[in-house]
C-alpha cells in the first residue's frame, strides 16, 4: 500500500515538473512582451525577482524530494505523505507564478502602479513559500539526524552491556 502511495507521489511530482516547464515557457514569452514596452521595465524587474524565487523554490523542492526518496530511515508511507505535501507547495507556487504572468498580460486592465503592486504581493507569497520549503527541508534533515544519533547511542549502549 505504501509503495503504491510512493509511486503515485512520484507520478504527481513528474506532473508538477511538466507544469513547471510549461509555465517557464510562458514566462519566457511574457518576458519578451515586457522588453518591448518601455513602461514595463519595473514589471520586468519584478518578474525577474519572481522567476528567481520560483527557481529557488524548485531547487528546494528537488532537494527535499531527493532527500526523502533516498533516506532509508523514512518509511514509505511517510515518504508518500511528505512528497504529497511538497507537491502541494510546489503547485501553490506555480499558481502564484501563473498569476504574475497573467498580471503582465493585457488580460487585466490595470495601470503600471497596480501591476507592480500585484507583482510585489505575488513575490511576497513566493518568498514565503521558499522560506517554508527551506524550513521543511531543514526540519526533516534534523529529525533524521536525531533518529540516527539515537540509533547510534543504542548501539553503543548495547555493545557496552
Amino acid at each position: 500500500k505504501s509503495a503504491m502511495f510512493f509511486s503515485k507521489s512520484l507520478a504527481e511530482a513528474g506532473k508538477q515538473f511538466e507544469k513547471l516547464k510549461e509555465l517557464k515557457d510562458k514566462y519566457e514569452e511574457q518576458m519578451k512582451l515586457v522588453k518591448v514596452v518601455n513602461s514595463a521595465i519595473a514589471n520586468g524587474k519584478q518578474m525577474l525577482k519572481i522567476k528567481n524565487n520560483l527557481s529557488l523554490i524548485t531547487s528546494e523542492y528537488s532537494k527535499g524530494i531527493n532527500f526523502i526518496k533516498n533516506e532509508p530511515l523514512i518509511e514509505n508511507e511517510s515518504k508518500s505523505k511528505l512528497m504529497k505535501g511538497y507537491s502541494v507547495k510546489l503547485a501553490e507556487s506555480l499558481d502564484h507564478f501563473e498569476d504574475a504572468s497573467n498580471f503582465i498580460s493585457d488580460s487585466f486592465q490595470m495601470n503600471d502602479a497596480e501591476r507592480i503592486k500585484m507583482l510585489n504581493e505575488t513575490n511576497e507569497k513566493l518568498e514565503f513559500e521558499k522560506g517554508f520549503l527551506i524550513y521543511l527541508n531543514n526540519k526533516i534533515k534534523y529529525n533524521v539526524l536525531v533518529i540516527k544519533e539515537k540509533k547510534r547511542e543504542r548501539c553503543v549502549l548495547n555493545q557496552g552491556v
